[in-house]
């Protein structure tokens, strides 16, 4: 009864202990700690940006701080940004880099500093205290009604009948999210399959964006993340891989987006903004045959995209417009061709036993498949997924 309370207000706690670790972290001590200057906020091209998501912050020296523009014509925003800020610290611009030089601490600072530290940490005391009392409450409340129908998101059993609640809203604003507790992984333990993979290397998965826009009709994605498309910001998509480079030895990415390329000015910028910070990593990704052209595979190409995943699902045009694919046999064969001449391995995807389908439908993929000539093939048996079009329409008789 109280499982869904209790982890949100775990998520409260841990929320509030990241926030003390954050303002402890924006104290001068006298040594240089990126921590200072990463959540400063830059107006990049007309949004207020962290700094951290648009350039890179490292510490060459105890007392020295330098930032690199991934882009640098945002280099005298940051300038600014960090002039009008309380760090009391003046920036050294040289066109490339900028440099701060962390004063050492008087004695006077150092007193200083002990009051701001207890006044943080009677912060951090009251809002532990608040989310513990808060729960208490919530809880008792809970036992006094004994009503839990009004929390969204659950399915729970009421006598001889199962209760849904409304849905819980999804996340409209994908940047105000932390990105995962990569910390919490070890990165050694995991790898990607022969079917994604294009090195050796360390590891890992970024996702860009939630929802999707299609809505075939095998397909139960838009049933979890909604219709509704929320796309993160590109410069916090190359942070968080800057993130994974630096501090974990990731040189290869999977984007795990089920769509990546159905908004390609998306995926330009983000291409844009990996060859702009100069990381050498390997990435693979699945797109779609209708937003496939030339600019995007070699945009994709430059910043590093090795090797793609084509849902073909039908080399019958019937079938694919009875799935509502969306896509053409020729859309599909381009997409191969651009693959090709720009060095990405394909992986083709084909799903057999759709509704409608006959052994002349299957044998015409067969023979797509054949023609395309992929680098790596799968076939899948359709299992209807609830959620998707085709499990409603079967359920319903």
């Amino acid at each position: 009864m109280y499982e869904s309370l209790i982890s949100g207000k775990r998520a409260d706690l841990e929320k509030a202990m990241e926030h003390f670790k954050f303002e402890l972290g924006k104290l001068r001590t006298g040594r240089a700690n990126p921590s200072l200057v990463e959540d400063v906020m830059v107006d990049y091209y007309g949004s207020r940006t962290p700094l951290k998501q648009i350039a890179a912050i490292n510490t060459p020296e105890p007392r020295q701080i330098t930032i690199q523009p991934w882009d640098r014509g945002a280099i005298s925003a940051i300038e600014g940004a960090i002039r009008e800020s309380d760090l009391g610290i003046n920036p050294v611009n040289d066109g490339i880099l900028i440099r701060l030089s962390i004063p050492s601490l008087t004695e006077e600072r150092r007193r200083d500093l002990v009051k701001v530290l207890n006044g943080k940490a009677e912060e951090g005391r009251i809002a532990v205290r608040n989310i513990r009392e808060d729960a208490w409450k919530e809880i008792q409340d809970l036992e006094k009604k004994g009503d839990i129908s009004g929390i969204a998101g659950l399915a729970y059993r009421s006598g001889d009948k199962t209760v849904f609640t409304p849905p819980r809203k999804l996340a409209a604003d994908l940047n105000a999210l932390p990105w995962p507790a990569h910390h919490l992984l070890d990165f050694g333990k995991y790898y990607l399959g022969i079917t994604r993979a294009v090195t050796s290397s360390r590891a890992a998965s970024v996702l860009t964006m939630r929802g999707c826009p299609y809505k075939c009709t095998f397909c139960s994605h838009h049933y979890g993340y909604g219709a509704n498309l929320r796309k993160r910001a590109p410069a916090d998509v190359v942070a968080e891989i800057k993130s994974l480079y630096d501090k974990y030895g990731i040189r290869e990415i999977q984007f795990e987006d089920p769509s990546f390329t159905c908004d390609p000015g998306h995926v330009k910028e983000i291409c844009r903004l990996i060859k702009k910070s100069g990381l050498k990593i390997n990435w693979n990704c699945n797109v779609r045959a209708n937003t496939s052209g030339e600019e995007l595979f070699r945009e994709m190409s430059e910043a590093g995209c090795r090797r793609v995943l084509l849902g073909v699902e039908s080399g019958s045009q019937e079938m694919l417009d009875s799935m509502k694919k969306g896509v053409t046999l020729e859309q599909i064969r381009n997409t191969v061709r651009l693959a090709a001449k720009y060095k990405m391995r394909v992986n083709a995807a084909f799903i057999l036993g759709t509704p409608g389908e006959t052994f002349e439908s299957a044998r015409k993929t067969f023979d797509f498949a054949k023609e395309l000539d992929p680098d790596y093939v799968m076939f899948s048996v359709y299992i209807p997924s609830v959620g998707g079009e085709l499990f409603e329409n079967l359920s319903a008789g």
